[in-house]
Protein backbone atom coordinates (compact mmCIF):
# COMPACT_ATOMS: atom_id res chain seq x y z
CA UNK A 1 0.00 0.00 0.00
CA UNK A 2 1.19 3.41 -1.05
CA UNK A 3 1.50 6.62 1.82
CA UNK A 4 -0.93 8.32 -0.19
CA UNK A 5 -3.70 5.46 -0.90
CA UNK A 6 -2.73 4.31 2.99
CA UNK A 7 -3.64 8.07 3.99
CA UNK A 8 -6.44 8.40 1.57
CA UNK A 9 -7.94 5.52 2.76
CA UNK A 10 -7.34 6.32 6.72
CA UNK A 11 -8.78 9.73 5.89
CA UNK A 12 -12.26 7.91 4.46
CA UNK A 13 -12.43 6.09 7.55
CA UNK A 14 -11.96 9.08 10.31
CA UNK A 15 -14.71 10.65 8.28
CA UNK A 16 -16.94 8.12 8.56
CA UNK A 17 -16.00 7.75 12.38
CA UNK A 18 -16.32 11.49 13.18
CA UNK A 19 -19.59 11.65 11.06
CA UNK A 20 -21.67 8.82 12.91
CA UNK A 21 -19.97 9.82 16.47
CA UNK A 22 -19.43 13.79 16.29
CA UNK A 23 -17.97 13.93 19.83
CA UNK A 24 -14.89 12.46 18.58
CA UNK A 25 -14.24 15.82 16.60
CA UNK A 26 -13.36 17.27 20.15
CA UNK A 27 -10.79 15.03 21.04
CA UNK A 28 -8.11 13.09 19.03
CA UNK A 29 -7.66 10.72 22.04
CA UNK A 30 -11.77 9.71 21.55
CA UNK A 31 -11.14 9.43 17.93
CA UNK A 32 -8.42 6.68 18.35
CA UNK A 33 -10.02 4.83 20.70
CA UNK A 34 -13.29 4.99 18.71
CA UNK A 35 -11.34 3.79 15.76
CA UNK A 36 -9.40 1.23 17.73
CA UNK A 37 -13.16 -0.35 18.73
CA UNK A 38 -14.44 0.32 14.80
CA UNK A 39 -11.63 -1.98 13.69
CA UNK A 40 -12.52 -4.98 16.52
CA UNK A 41 -10.25 -3.65 19.22
CA UNK A 42 -11.16 -5.16 22.63
CA UNK A 43 -8.14 -5.07 24.46
CA UNK A 44 -4.50 -3.83 24.58
CA UNK A 45 -3.28 -6.07 22.46
CA UNK A 46 -5.96 -5.73 19.88
CA UNK A 47 -4.66 -2.46 19.81
CA UNK A 48 -0.89 -3.15 19.35
CA UNK A 49 -2.69 -5.85 16.32
CA UNK A 50 -4.05 -3.11 14.44
CA UNK A 51 -1.44 -1.00 14.28
CA UNK A 52 -2.59 2.38 13.82
CA UNK A 53 -0.69 5.21 14.73
CA UNK A 54 -2.06 8.26 16.74
CA UNK A 55 0.10 10.34 14.94
CA UNK A 56 -1.17 9.44 11.36
CA UNK A 57 -4.67 9.85 12.90
CA UNK A 58 -3.53 13.47 14.19
CA UNK A 59 -2.43 14.59 11.42
CA UNK A 60 -5.21 13.43 9.17
CA UNK A 61 -7.89 14.56 11.60
CA UNK A 62 -6.17 18.49 11.18
CA UNK A 63 -6.13 17.81 7.43
CA UNK A 64 -10.12 16.56 7.48
CA UNK A 65 -11.41 19.59 9.70
CA UNK A 66 -8.73 22.25 8.52
CA UNK A 67 -7.93 21.58 4.71
CA UNK A 68 -11.13 20.23 3.52
CA UNK A 69 -13.61 21.37 6.08
CA UNK A 70 -15.41 18.98 7.16
CA UNK A 71 -16.49 17.60 10.65
CA UNK A 72 -15.58 20.58 12.75
CA UNK A 73 -15.54 20.05 16.58
CA UNK A 74 -17.33 22.42 18.89
CA UNK A 75 -16.95 26.11 18.80
CA UNK A 76 -15.52 25.40 22.56
CA UNK A 77 -12.80 22.88 21.30
CA UNK A 78 -12.04 25.41 18.52
CA UNK A 79 -11.87 28.46 20.82
CA UNK A 80 -9.53 26.88 22.84
CA UNK A 81 -7.11 25.22 20.04
CA UNK A 82 -6.85 28.81 18.54
CA UNK A 83 -5.82 30.30 22.41
CA UNK A 84 -3.21 27.48 22.82
CA UNK A 85 -1.85 28.04 19.05
CA UNK A 86 -1.40 31.99 19.65
CA UNK A 87 -0.48 31.00 23.28
CA UNK A 88 2.59 28.83 21.34
CA UNK A 89 3.14 31.24 19.01
CA UNK A 90 3.52 34.08 21.87
CA UNK A 91 5.86 32.04 23.49
CA UNK A 92 8.31 31.03 20.78
CA UNK A 93 8.27 34.60 19.61
CA UNK A 94 10.00 35.16 23.24
CA UNK A 95 11.86 32.54 23.07
CA UNK A 96 14.09 33.55 19.55
CA UNK A 97 14.09 36.99 20.64
CA UNK A 98 15.86 35.90 24.02
CA UNK A 99 18.38 33.46 21.59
Amino acid sequence: MTVTSEFNTLKDFLIDIMTRFPETRDSDTQLYIRSCRELGAKSLDDIERINLSIVSLHKTRQLITNKLGLCKPSEQVTEGRSKRNFDIREYMGKVKATS
